[in-house]
């Protein structure tokens, strides 16, 4: 696994310090969609994973994700 993959794994963890903690990470990276880049994610990674062009698709989503966990 290269440094990179597992710089980006860190950092997504990041987001969660506690079992309480509630958080989206956006990955602004197409290398991320390649099957050969995603295989090295961890599997609850490469579940949540939704790909997104459209930034008001992506704005969209992440409004819905903090309505549903404020």
């Amino acid at each position: 696994m290269t440094p990179a993959i597992l710089h980006l794994i860190q950092a997504c963890g990041w987001v969660h310090r506690s079992a309480s903690d509630k958080g989206c990470t956006v990955i602004l990276d197409e290398r991320v969609t390649r099957p050969d880049i995603r295989q090295l994610l961890p599997d609850y990674l490469q579940r949540e994973l939704k790909t997104m062009e459209d930034p008001d698709e992506t704005a969209g989503e992440i409004e819905s994700f903090w309505r549903r966990h404020v």
